[in-house]
């Protein structure tokens, strides 16, 4: 049986066999390196918590002005509804009598 040509893929044609094993590694720092790159950490975190403060303190001016805004403003007075006298069905008044016709027990206008 002839086997088929086996190719390799294109990214992994120059790659380095071990090279999986190097990156599972953790990388080794000196005590010097490790200090400098969690000081470098804290100062990030520290700039991102003061943006954090500034945007809250910001929503907060936000808030009192509206609220500010509002206050000062007079609301309009709400149009209480009033309903509609409903017009009575059924019973028809005696000069209406004449052109009312009954069908089936059911008062209709003519």
């Amino acid at each position: 049986m002839i086997e088929p040509i086996r190719r390799t893929c294109a990214k992994n044609a120059t790659a380095h066999p071990g090279r999986i094993v190097l990156d599972a590694q953790q990388k080794r720092r000196t005590p010097k390196a490790k200090a400098a790159d969690e000081k470098c950490l804290k100062a990030a975190q520290e700039v991102k918590e003061a943006l954090a403060v500034a945007g809250l303190n910001w929503l907060a001016e936000l808030q009192a002005n509206m609220e500010e805004a509002q206050a000062t403003t007079t609301k309009p007075k709400a149009v209480r509804p009033r309903p509609l006298p409903k017009k009575q069905r059924g019973t028809a008044s005696a000069s209406n009598e004449d052109e009312s016709a009954a069908v089936g027990g059911i008062t209709m206008r003519v």
